[in-house]
């Protein structure tokens, strides 16, 4: 019916952490997070990079942001749609509240 990867995880105590993490990085949710971890990227870019579709991506986008670890870095036209859309990335270096930087230098 569904795609593998997009699968629910069984999580039980007889699977190892490293076990756990490879499932989750495996799901839709763990390969936008990861993604966004080395990028910076709109809904859009991501789908195009990843293959999550653009909905997905802006599902998981309000899940990740409830968590506390993805941020809005700025928003500008889209590489992908030539639209305003927000920046995106869960790498916390790169969270504006913590720090300034030019956004051009890390995309």
């Amino acid at each position: 019916m569904g795609n593998e990867k997009t699968k629910s995880i069984r999580w039980n105590s007889t699977r190892s952490h490293a076990q756990l993490e490879s499932d989750y990085f495996n799901t839709q949710e763990g390969i936008v997070y990861h993604y966004l971890r080395s990028h910076v990227a709109t809904a859009s870019m991501v789908e195009d990079s990843t293959g999550v579709k653009q909905k997905c991506v802006t599902r998981i986008k309000a899940k990740l942001e409830k968590k506390g670890v993805l941020w809005e870095v700025k928003q500008m036209h889209c590489k992908i749609t030539g639209y305003k859309a927000w920046y995106l990335t869960t790498n916390p270096e790169l969270n504006l509240d913590c720090i300034q930087f030019d956004l051009f230098e890390i995309i």
